[in-house]
């Protein structure tokens, strides 16, 4: 406190202020220093309930760009701006290749597009059915929701395939039939899945207490359009096809 002392990183330090000014100055290499910003408004994460108009995160990321180049912007506000600006685009482009992967996989098993497009039926299907119901439901997607359909495309695509691969490699013609040998089989996988994704509609924690719900909605959905719509579709397109 003597006012002739000039203030120091080393006199704060050597008098036990660590623990404050480590916040703002740390010394490794170089000095390094950061200022908080606390703008006027709502930012990202912020309370969605506030009437506040939200702050416009990459003015103010364009606004430090021009003070200095060598101020860095960062922050939990930015880093969620940042990953929900990326995300439907890779999230676009993850679907893309991992649909492609598998219809391609489905391809080289039944060998005609009929029965490939026959096979993604069910999970178009039941993914459409979902999506109706969340929204009929009033629930709103969030990231990890996001991440629970696309973990239910690769279980789902599932039922269709034993369906049709009974029905057309095994070549038994009664649909009837091939729910009784399959329909248990799916209904154990289903369940097995349903259990496992469904506890987490327990959790405390929100994001995964949506994962659990979403995606128990989403399986049960693929399971109903496998057993009842796809024999359906099957016989429909069979008889059509003699027809001709």
């Amino acid at each position: 406190m003597n006012p002739a002392e000039r203030i120091s990183y080393d006199g704060l330090m050597s008098h036990g202020l660590e623990s404050v000014v480590s916040r703002f100055v740390v010394r490794r290499d170089r000095y390094r220093m950061v200022d908080y910003l606390y703008p006027k408004g709502r930012v990202d994460g912020g309370d969605p309930v506030n009437p506040v108009d939200p702050v416009n995160i990459d003015a103010l990321r364009q606004i430090i760009a021009e003070v200095s180049p060598s101020l860095h912007f960062t922050g939990l506000p930015v880093i969620n701006h940042e990953l929900r600006r990326q995300f439907m685009p890779q999230l676009l482009k993850g679907l893309a290749i991992g649909t492609t992967a598998v219809i391609l996989l489905i391809y080289a098993v039944f060998r005609t597009a009929r029965h490939t497009l026959l096979a993604m039926l069910p999970t178009a299907v039941g993914f459409t059915w979902s999506a109706g119901l969340l929204a009929l439901a009033g629930v709103e997607l969030d990231l990890f929701s996001v991440f629970a359909e696309v973990t239910v495309v690769g279980i789902a695509v599932d039922y269709g395939i034993y369906v049709l691969s009974r029905h057309v490699i095994e070549q038994t013609a009664d649909m009837a039939e091939v729910l009784t040998r399959t329909g248990a089989a799916i209904i154990v996988a289903f369940a097995t899945a349903a259990v496992g994704f469904g506890t987490l509609i327990n959790s405390s924690y929100a994001p995964l207490h949506m994962f659990g719900v979403v995606s128990l909605v989403t399986l049960t959905c693929c399971l109903v359009a496998s057993l009842l719509t796809m024999p359906a579709v099957v016989i429909a397109v069979g008889r059509w096809s003699s027809a001709r």
